[in-house]
């Protein structure tokens, strides 16, 4: 079976990535199971690394 543990946020303090690496470091010894970290911070999504959210209001677009 393959794991894969997708990192969902991106913003500054985000607290999935020590979490995500706890659950990487606690399933990777086990038979059977292969595990992947996929952190969305590597992708190239300019609109989920804005310090708030759009659904929050008052949103502007960086990029115009």
């Amino acid at each position: 079976m393959h794991l894969q543990i997708i990192i969902g946020s991106v913003r500054e303090g985000r607290v999935g990535l020590p979490v995500g690496e706890w659950v990487l470091e606690q399933a990777g010894g086990r038979d059977g199971l292969t595990v992947e970290l996929i952190d969305l911070k590597e992708w190239n999504l300019p609109i989920f690394a804005l310090p708030r959210s759009p659904a929050m209001g008052n949103y502007t677009d960086p990029l115009q």
